[in-house]
C-alpha cells in the first residue's frame, strides 16, 4: 500500500469536514514516494498548494444515505472536487455496497490490499480501536508531543460535583440552585455541546456571579466528543 504522507495529511485536515457528509474514521499509510519529490519545496522548507503530482491516493469510506441520494459517489459532490481543486491531491473515492460496510472492512483486511486512506467506525473493529492499534490498522496521524509538566496526584478529591443532563424545555429558575452548592457542574448538553437558548441567558449570568465555579462542558452523545467551537451556543459559552 504506498501513499505520499504530506498530501495525505493536506487531505486529511480538509476531510475532517466530510464526515459531516460520509460519517467514518480514518487511517493513514507509509510512504514511499517522498515529500521532496511530489511537494513545491520553498527556501525555507516550507510548500504550497496546489501540488503538483501524477500520485492518486485511494480513499474507502462508507456512503452516508444523505449523499448517496443525489451521488454514486464521494469523489462527485462539489465538496470533493473542490477538495481536489484546492489541494491538488487526486482521490479516487471507493464505497462498499448499501449496508456492506462491515463485511466489506473485515474483507480488505483480511486481503491485505488496502487503500491509503480509510474511514471507518473503529468501534466495531473486533476487539475495539486498541485491539486495532495492537494489530497495526490504526497509525499515529498525530506525532506523540513530550509532557511539558510534571504528572500531579492527588489524594483527595471534592465530592461536591452536579452532573447537569439537558433535556428539551429545562428551565433556568433550576440553575440558581446548581451554582450556589456545587463546586463542579458538568453539563452533558445535545450534539457537539453548548448551552441551549432556553437557558443561556440564566446560565452565562450565573458563571459570571460564580467565577470560582468549574463548568465542565460535555455531550451525552455516544462517541460524539464535545467542541464548543461548531454552533453558535458553543461559541458564547467559550466567552464565559
Amino acid at each position: 500500500m504506498k501513499s505520499y504522507k504530506k498530501a495525505a495529511s493536506a487531505f486529511m485536515a480538509a476531510a475532517m469536514a466530510a464526515t459531516m457528509l460520509a460519517g467514518c474514521g480514518s487511517k493513514t499509510a507509509d510512504t514511499q514516494t517522498t515529500a521532496q519529490e511530489t511537494l513545491p519545496q520553498s527556501a525555507s522548507g516550507e510548500f504550497s498548494y496546489p501540488i503538483s503530482s501524477d500520485e492518486v491516493l485511494t480513499y474507502w469510506c462508507a456512503l452516508n444515505q444523505n449523499v448517496s441520494a443525489n451521488y454514486s459517489n464521494l469523489g462527485e459532490t462539489p465538496f470533493a472536487r473542490e477538495l481536489m481543486k484546492e489541494t491538488g491531491v487526486t482521490i479516487d473515492f471507493q464505497h462498499p455496497p448499501a449496508n456492506q460496510g462491515k463485511e466489506q472492512f473485515s474483507l480488505l483486511l483480511a486481503d491485505g490490499s488496502l487503500p491509503d486512506l480509510m474511514e471507518y467506525a473503529w468501534m466495531n473493529y473486533p476487539g475495539g480501536p486498541e485491539k486495532a492499534i495492537q494489530d497495526g490498522n490504526i497509525m499515529r496521524y498525530l506525532p506523540m508531543l513530550p509532557y511539558e509538566y510534571e504528572v500531579r496526584f492527588y489524594e483527595e478529591l471534592d465530592e461536591n460535583i452536579f452532573l447537569m443532563k439537558l433535556i428539551p424545555g429545562i428551565r433556568p429558575r433550576v440553575l440558581q440552585s446548581i451554582f450556589e452548592n456545587y463546586d463542579c457542574i458538568i453539563v452533558e448538553s445535545f450534539g457537539v455541546g453548548g448551552i441551549p437558548q432556553s437557558i443561556a441567558e440564566e446560565f452565562y449570568r450565573l458563571c459570571q456571579e460564580h467565577p470560582d465555579k468549574l463548568v465542565v462542558m460535555a455531550t451525552q452523545v455516544a462517541h460524539e466528543g464535545s467542541d464548543m467551537t461548531v454552533y453558535e451556543v458553543g461559541h458564547n459559552m467559550k466567552e464565559y
